[in-house]
């Protein structure tokens, strides 16, 4: 472990941990979007006034 490039090692490291944040961002702008959605007609089912 003398000669580590960093590089590499930063890269490998990104490539192993990013895609996981990335899925739940993915995920949480979806579930807003599908909840706003879905919150105009079930209020006015419910009879929820704001």
């Amino acid at each position: 472990m003398e000669n580590i490039d960093r590089n590499a090692l930063y890269n490998k490291v990104l490539w192993r941990v990013m895609p996981l944040p990335f899925l739940y961002f993915f995920f949480n702008g979806l579930d807003r979007n599908n909840i706003g959605f879905a919150g105009l007609t079930m209020n006015a089912e419910l009879g929820i006034t704001s």
